[in-house]
């Protein structure tokens, strides 16, 4: 084979050329992704959250050329589902099908997608899978089981990483219950009279008056923290601020306006 460039011939052998092509077609990839093996899917997912009455995650299991799903999910008191057999297609895994609860019925659609080492989720016409609270739609899940963050009431917003610690301390054992409490929230913007700092309070969605808590930070640093204690039926009180013969302003109007006015309050001894 031969090119004739100008007047001088140029003769390429058919090696050369293949060497030519070979290298082409290594600096030009193909736009297809490569197929992620089924097995790397295979476990238990959980999506990311800072309370622990809410929850989402997912159980997948490759079968053949597919991967079998459920999801489930809890936002306190209310729960949701969806599971089915997921397909691959290109560089997801999709599940499609019909929401008969809709009306008129509409198309169902899954995809989950691999990112990085965390699985993100996007959902149509799902909304009828869950009850108040639970959206399924553009999630995203770590492999395992649950872990709780590190500084919950922070990654809420409603302490710094340094509050969020010291509750931890002087709450002791009773701190997870408070975190839990913590579900849906309300930082207070009101101004009371004897005392200044920071007040939020929370319930869990579906459980009051049991998941209910009220948290206060005082100017100088010192806390307190009124939750429920559904096994005793009472509320307790940790608390840096005083006994229970002088509970701050803010206490005193969360126990007339929410639902656990009229349960017995209870001090209990900081660690």
């Amino acid at each position: 084979m031969s090119f004739r460039l100008s007047t001088f011939p140029i003769h390429f052998s058919a090696g050369f050329i293949f060497l030519i092509l070979v290298c082409i077609q290594s600096a030009c990839p193909t736009d297809l992704p490569e197929r992620t093996s089924l097995q790397w899917w295979k476990g238990e997912w959980t999506g990311e959250g800072a309370c622990p009455a809410e929850k989402y995650s997912i159980q997948l299991k490759p079968e053949n050329d597919s991967v079998r799903f459920e999801m489930k999910a809890y936002s306190g008191a209310h729960t949701g589902e969806i599971e089915g057999l997921a397909r691959w297609e290109t560089n997801r895994l999709v599940f499609t099908s019909t929401n008969e609860d809709s009306d008129p019925p509409a198309p169902v659609r899954v995809t989950f997608h691999q990112a990085g080492e965390k699985i993100r989720v996007f959902t149509t016409n799902t909304e009828t899978y869950g009850g108040m609270g639970i959206e399924f739609h553009d999630r995203w899940y770590d492999r395992g089981p649950p872990k709780l963050k590190k500084h919950p009431l922070a990654a809420l917003g409603l302490l710094t990483p340094q509050e969020d610690e010291h509750l931890k301390k002087i709450s002791g054992k009773d701190y997870e219950t408070i975190v839990y409490s913590m579900h849906l929230t309300r930082i207070h913007n009101e101004k009371y009279p004897d005392f200044k700092g920071k007040v939020a309070d929370g319930f869990v969605r579906g459980l009051a008056p049991w998941g209910n808590a009220i948290l206060l930070v005082q100017a100088d640093g010192k806390m307190a923290a009124v939750f429920t204690d559904a096994d005793k039926e009472e509320l307790r009180y940790v608390s840096e601020l005083g006994d229970l013969s002088s509970l701050p302003s803010p206490v005193q109007q969360w126990l007339k306006q929410s639902a656990v006015n009229g349960y017995p309050v209870k001090r209990v001894p900081t660690p």
